[in-house]
């Protein structure tokens, strides 16, 4: 905020010293004033992704309309280009005022790695061993996402009569505590999960005859491995030989023929992560701070896919998506 400041002096006593005194502190009252305004900011993203790069340039672009200029950096796990090493020696010589986590794997590594700096963490499932890592460093705080499980499937299971089982491909490594919850909430509705877990790519093709074969439906996780149009092309194709639907949580997998997709709000996260950004800027120290839940969702329909396989969804169900979401007719 820029400051005016009035002086009334006898022209013809003032020293030319005096002077100069007053228009340098004029000059550092305001430079002050704007440095006020100014982060400095690390963020780290798991990896390049639409949806996480979406969350930071909102949520940075919020933070500009309220007058606070961001200057920072921003770093990808997987990029080949930067190690992780690169990253903490960065980070450690430049001592940021706040750092930035996007992804379940970036808040995993600061919150394991960094311990002096403020932290957030923001698109993240809320899954065990990430609120251990968190629940052992006070310096980091964020924002949890949670579609809560019991409810998209009570919906997908009104789309069938008799779905008993549903099939999942994921890599261990990144979701099987994700998939341990799905499959203790599922069995509560009389859902089995079927599991298929793949290493590498080269375990995709048997993975997916295993769930088509033994699975009334698929549910796609946010894997890294099966987010590939390969992988959604085959996939796809798999499923409507076997008259089978695929569901999941994303709207761009039901523009390539799922049934149905469950997606985040995507304001709301943007608008949870800024209020916290907002909180430590403004001096709240991270240890005050609460973690934050997201679990408004927004429902996607594909009628065409629905009409292929011969299913008739409830007419609440086409509400809820049209309102929330969208229904491709």
């Amino acid at each position: 905020m820029k400051k005016a400041i009035f002086i009334l002096v006898n022209p013809v006593r003032i020293s030319f010293t005096f002077l100069i005194t007053i228009l340098l502190y004029v000059f550092l009252t305001e430079e002050c004033a704007a440095m006020e305004n100014e982060i400095d900011i690390v963020v780290i993203q798991s990896r390049s992704l639409k949806p996480y790069q979406f969350v930071m340039d909102k949520t940075l672009k919020l933070l500009k309309e309220k007058g606070i200029r961001c200057k920072g950096r921003v770093f990808f796990l997987d990029d080949a280009r930067t190690s992780p090493q690169m990253i903490l020696e960065d980070i450690e010589k430049k001592k940021p005022d706040v750092i930035l986590a996007i992804g379940s794997e970036a808040t995993l590594f600061c919150s394991g790695n960094i311990l002096d700096i403020p932290m957030l963490f923001s698109m993240v499932y809320r899954v065990d061993s990430i609120e251990k890592s968190i629940d052992v460093n006070s310096s980091i705080k964020g924002v949890y996402l949670n579609i809560p499980i019991e409810k998209t499937f009570k919906v997908v299971k009104s789309l069938k009569h008799g779905m008993e089982k549903v099939g999942i491909i994921y890599t261990p490594s990144l979701f099987k505590e994700q998939v341990n919850k799905i499959e203790k909430e599922a069995s509560l509705l009389g859902i089995s999960i079927i599991r298929s877990e793949i290493q590498t790519e080269l375990d995709i093709p048997m993975a997916i005859k295993d769930i088509t074969d033994n699975s009334d439906a698929v549910y796609l996780l946010p894997d890294p491995k099966t987010m590939t149009p390969d992988f959604i092309k085959k996939i796809m194709l798999a499923t409507y030989r076997k008259k089978i639907f695929v569901f999941g949580e994303s709207y761009e997998w039901v523009k390539k023929g799922a049934l149905i997709g469950f997606a985040f709000d995507i304001k709301e996260v943007v608008e949870k992560t800024m209020q916290q950004l907002l909180s430590v800027v403004e001096g709240k120290p991270v240890t005050e701070l609460k973690n934050l839940t997201c679990e408004n969702f927004r429902l996607f329909f594909n009628a065409r896919v629905a009409d292929a396989l011969g299913i008739s969804p409830d007419k609440h169900i086409i509400a809820i998506a049209d309102k929330t979401g969208k229904v491709i007719r």
